[in-house]
């Protein structure tokens, strides 16, 4: 009998309120993996820095935020079925993804091109935006299912370590005016996606 593959695409939303700093060591160490990046001073600056990566083995304690929590839920489901023995079941926790039209960014594009100064800087910008090409992505599946790997838990995210007031900046400089983005408090944030529900 054949092998069945199911391949489950999430979320890094999955994660949201997943502690960093708080190292479980049994299931990972929080350090930067040797895969983690082709360009090694990405991974070094990591190593060095305060902010622990979160890796494919810290799975397990993944925390979601609320709005994710049915997420997590069909992720756990779809690992659930690994058990039975003809089914290979992979989740594929997927960055922010870009590329080919995603709207992630579509309101930032936007504001910038028709000059408007409605992007908006979370905090002080310095976290980092796990984001993915779409192509990457469909090479991930791909490759997926035709594998029989053991690891079932992937995050499948760019090498780049971009910050969010990297990308914003990117957005506003090379489509938009000298606009000055304001920061935001995430309070602020949150209020605002709530307004917009």
């Amino acid at each position: 009998m054949l092998d069945q593959v199911l391949v489950l695409i999430s979320s890094v939303m999955v994660w949201a309120k997943t502690k960093p700093n708080s190292v479980d060591e049994s299931v990972g160490d929080g350090s930067v993996p040797e895969t983690a990046s082709e360009n090694p001073s990405d991974a070094e600056q990591l190593q060095g820095s305060e902010t622990a990566v979160l890796t494919d083995a810290d799975w397990r304690r993944r925390v979601p935020s609320s709005r994710y929590r049915s997420w997590k839920t069909l992720e756990t489901l779809a690992l659930s079925l690994n058990s039975l023995g003809n089914i290979n079941a992979y989740v594929v926790c997927s960055g922010v993804l870009y590329g080919n039209g995603e709207l992630a960014f579509y309101d930032d594009f936007r504001a910038a091109w028709l000059g408007e100064a409605t992007n908006r800087i979370i905090g002080d910008g310095e976290n980092i935006i796990p984001t993915l090409h779409v192509r990457d992505l469909a090479r991930c599946v791909r490759h997926l299912s035709a594998a029989t790997e053991e690891q079932y838990y992937v995050i499948a995210v760019d090498d780049g370590l971009n910050k969010q007031k990297e990308i914003l900046t990117a957005i506003v400089d090379h489509l938009g005016t000298d606009v000055e983005i304001p920061k935001i408090s995430y309070d602020q944030a949150v209020a605002c996606l709530d307004e917009r529900e």
